[in-house]
């Protein structure tokens, strides 16, 4: 199994983010690799990559990154529960429901895909046949 290398350099310098410090990259860097491998049909750890699908896959690993480590910060605020809005004064907090019965971590992850997938639309890795390029 290869892993994609996403760095806190690649984060700041070329991602533009500025929401993890380097610890939450490295806390939550691997599960949004596993995400987005499994949003791919496992094809980042399966094949070599072509330099400018691996270039690809490193955005949507920085993004859904940020994603899980806001939940966690919330659950960690909340005990657990899933937040939907708190007001700026932080003393009121709307705490969501899952649409048709979706567990949490369904909800996290279709959050995660929906912001992965904005990366990733422009390459074969979303494709679900079978794809003999690499």
């Amino acid at each position: 199994m290869s892993r994609v290398d996403v760095d806190y350099q690649y984060y700041a310098d070329v991602f533009k983010g500025n929401a993890l410090t380097e610890g939450d990259l490295k806390k939550h860097g691997r599960r949004a690799e596993f995400i987005v491998n499994r949003m791919t049909y496992g094809r980042i750890h399966e094949f070599e990559l072509r330099p400018d699908d691996l270039e690809a896959v490193k955005a949507p690993i920085c993004a859904v990154s940020e994603i899980l480590a806001e939940d966690h910060r919330q659950k960690e605020m909340t005990g657990g529960r899933l937040v939907k809005s708190v007001n700026t004064d932080g003393e009121s907090v709307t705490y969501a429901d899952t649409s048709d019965n979706q567990s949490p971590e369904d909800a996290l992850y279709g959050k995660c895909c929906s912001e992965a997938r904005l990366y990733l639309e422009d390459t074969t890795l979303l494709y679900p046949g079978v794809y003999y390029d690499y």
